[in-house]
């Protein structure tokens, strides 16, 4: 598992500084996809998080605007215990952006994609949007491209 983006490395986790896009990547051979795809993830999805977000109590003029990319395997519907911890990692995302969206309000524009294919159109396509102005009032949100059962 491991959270990334570039260029800046928190630990084991990166953080992209000019686009804010935290990718959330799991290991599809995981012995234990419970320990690493939900434990591991949201252990280094926070530390990642720490590093992209403002402080509380901190004054700035336009709001932080963070993705948060949940790349699923795509062969995780072959079992159903792999189904269950990429599920439950995609509902532990959920939380902590929707707990960050009510906690930090406007100071933060923070959403989740999840998707099968981090390289898609699709993916790139939500992404454009996120980081543009039409996305101004878009924050909290899970865009689902990827199947994941819960997160429609």
């Amino acid at each position: 598992m491991s959270v990334m983006g570039s260029p800046e490395r928190l630990g084991r986790a990166t953080r992209s500084a000019p686009s804010s896009t935290l990718y959330v990547r799991v290991n599809p051979a995981a012995d234990d996809p419970f320990k690493e795809w939900v434990e591991d993830a949201v252990v280094e999805l926070l530390a990642s998080l720490r590093g992209a977000l403002p402080p509380p109590s901190s004054d700035i003029a336009a709001p932080v605007t963070v993705a948060v990319i949940v790349a699923l395997p795509p062969t995780m519907d072959d079992d159903p215990w792999r189904a269950a911890a990429g599920n439950a990692l995609v509902e532990a995302v959920r939380g902590i952006v929707g707990s960050i969206t009510m906690e930090l309000g406007n100071a933060v524009r923070i959403n989740t994609i999840v998707t099968r294919d981090e390289g898609a159109q699709a993916t790139q396509d939500a992404l454009g949007f996120l980081s543009s102005p039409r996305a101004s009032f878009v924050a909290g949100s899970t865009f689902d491209l990827g199947g994941a059962e819960c997160a429609s």
